[in-house]
C-alpha cells in the first residue's frame, strides 16, 4: 500500500471503502494498492507472527503455511487464507466434541458394509497418502488429504456398534495425523479422548492394504451425450449389469424407449443413445 506521497504503509494503517478503494486510516487520504511483493520491512508488508498467533493461534498459522503451497515455492500471504485455516481448526475440534462421547470401545469389525465400510476405506487411504506425503515433504498434499477426510467425517453419523467403532478408529488416527501440523490441537484432542501421555508418544497409524482395494466404482450416466447423474456398480460388472443399473436414472430422458445404442467406457461412463 502507498499513500499519496508515495510512502509505503502498513496494512493496519489502511482502510477499505465500500466501492473497493483504499484510504489512510488517520486522514482518509487515498491509498494505492500495489502488486504482491516479497515481504520486506522497507515496503511495510511484513506480517508479524504474534499478531496471527494472538488472533487465531499458532496452529492456524502452521496449517495455512503448509497448506497453501509446497515448501520449495513462495507463499502468497492472505488474510482470507488464514481465516480459512482457522475455520478448519474449529471444524476438526467440533467433530471431536460432537462424536467422541458416542464411540464404541470395540475394534472396528472386518465385515462392514455400506457407509461404515466406505468411511473406513477412506480413513485407511488417508493414512497411507498422508504418510507418503509427509515422507516426501509434500505437506500441502498431506493437509489436503486430511481436509478432504474431515469433510466426509463431518457428515458420517454412526447408527450402530460397528459404525461407532469406525468413528473411534477415525478419531484416534486423525488426531495423530493432524498433530504433525497442529500440535496444540492434537494434544488437546488426545487428552479429551482420555489419554494420559502425549499424542507424540502414540504409534503412527498403519493402513490396511485390503481396505485400499476398490470393489465399487462410480460411473457417470449420460443420455444422448448429456450427463444425467451417477451410479455405483461393482468394479467387475458387465455391460448388461451396468445398463440395468443406469436405466432407472435414464428412463425419463429416453421417453419410455429402449436405447438404440449403448456406449460404455469401463469404470467411467455409460452413454445411452435414444
Amino acid at each position: 500500500y502507498k499513500g499519496p506521497d508515495g510512502a509505503w504503509l502498513y496494512p493496519n494503517e489502511v482502510g477499505r471503502n465500500k466501492d473497493g478503494s483504499y484510504y489512510k486510516m488517520d486522514d482518509n487520504a487515498p491509498v494505492t494498492l500495489g502488486r504482491i511483493e516479497k515481504m520486506s520491512k522497507s515496503k511495510r508488508n511484513v506480517v508479524a507472527p504474534m499478531e496471527i498467533i494472538e488472533a487465531y493461534g499458532a496452529d492456524t498459522a502452521r496449517i495455512f503455511m503448509v497448506s497453501d503451497s509446497p515448501p520449495e515455492k513462495d507463499l502468497e500471504w492472505s488474510e482470507s487464507g488464514v481465516e480459512g485455516a482457522w475455520r478448519f481448526v474449529n471444524k476438526v475440534y467440533t467433530i471431536y466434541m460432537d462424536n467422541w462421547s458416542q464411540v464404541s470401545e470395540t475394534a472396528a469389525p472386518t465385515d462392514l458394509d455400506g457407509e461404515a465400510l466406505t468411511m473406513r476405506k477412506m480413513l485407511h487411504r488417508t493414512i497411507k497418502n498422508v504418510s507418503t506425503d509427509i515422507e516426501r515433504f509434500a505437506l500441502n498434499k498431506a493437509i489436503a488429504q486430511i481436509r478432504e477426510f474431515c469433510n466426509e467425517l463431518a457428515h458420517f453419523k454412526p447408527t450402530n456398534e460397528s459404525s461407532r467403532a469406525v468413528m473411534k478408529e477415525a478419531l484416534q488416527s486423525l488426531c495423530v495425523l493432524i498433530s504433525t501440523m497442529a500440535p496444540h490441537l492434537g494434544e488437546t484432542l488426545w487428552a479429551h479422548m482420555g489419554h494420559d501421555s502425549s499424542v507424540f508418544h502414540a504409534p503412527w497409524p498403519q493402513h490396511d492394504d485390503s481396505l485400499l482395494v476398490d470393489t465399487v466404482v462410480k460411473m457417470a450416466v449420460q443420455v444422448n451425450g448429456k450427463t444425467r447423474g451417477t451410479i455405483e456398480v461393482a468394479k467387475d460388472a458387465d455391460k448388461d449389469s451396468i445398463q440395468a443399473a443406469a436405466m432407472p436414472l435414464a428412463a425419463k430422458y429416453l421417453t419410455g424407449h429402449e436405447p438404440k445404442k449403448v456406449i460404455l467406457v469401463p469404470g467411467k461412463i455409460i452413454n445411452l443413445v435414444g
